[in-house]
């Protein structure tokens, strides 16, 4: 069970709520990502696979965990693999100071106050990598029409129809018992076809 407001919150879909948490640690990971892999490209490409893989963490796990110890350890997993695909020189790896202290998280913390530090973020977005191609960020997929639900919509029309005509027929017989206006809704027609097949069969 989730206690924590913050991640109860993302859990549910609140996108201010994982927004915040992107501006509180977004710049942590993107200087750690930059000193590791000596890339502009590169560190922001790791900032959006972290909180990328952080939100569909949250959203799966139903037991809390520690936001910015999980960042830290998702960061450091997506250094090593940029560094591999892309052939990057080995470094110092992920400084201890540059993701925040996890002591210092705090669902009020979690929320920065200057809008200007989130320059230069990347947007999070799902983009095409060195990975399966991946969908935006608070996207909803689309459910395809099988030939199962083009079945039910006939079976639907088919019921209105048939509820129009058993009301057709009703209207007919109040109007026949003087509980209705007499109004002809076809039903002089309707009594001339019958009586015609009625001559032919005979």
């Amino acid at each position: 069970m989730i206690t924590n407001d913050l991640q109860n919150r993302i859990h549910f879909g609140d996108r201010e709520a994982f927004l915040a948490v992107y501006q509180e640690y977004g710049h942590g990971v993107y200087a750690a990502a930059h000193k590791a892999l000596s890339s502009d490209s590169l560190a922001k490409s790791a900032v959006k696979q972290t909180f990328l893989t952080l939100y569909e963490e949250i959203l799966a796990r139903t037991e809390d965990f520690d936001i910015p110890v999980r960042i830290r350890e998702i960061t450091e997993r997506e250094i090593r693999l940029l560094r591999l695909v892309s052939g990057a020189p080995e470094s110092t790896g992920v400084p201890d100071d540059a993701v925040p202290d996890p002591e210092a998280f705090s669902a009020r913390g979690a929320f920065a106050k200057d809008a200007a530090l989130l320059s230069g973020l990347p947007s999070l977005e799902r983009e095409r990598s060195f990975r399966r191609p991946r969908k935006a960020l608070f996207v909803r997929k689309r459910k395809s029409r099988s030939a199962g639900s083009q079945v039910g919509v006939f079976w639907k029309v088919l019921l209105v129809l048939i509820d129009l005509f058993l009301l057709w027929i009703l209207a007919g017989m109040l109007m026949a018992l003087g509980v209705l206006p007499v109004v002809d809704l076809g039903y002089t027609w309707f009594s001339n076809t019958l009586s015609s097949i009625a001559l032919h069969l005979s």
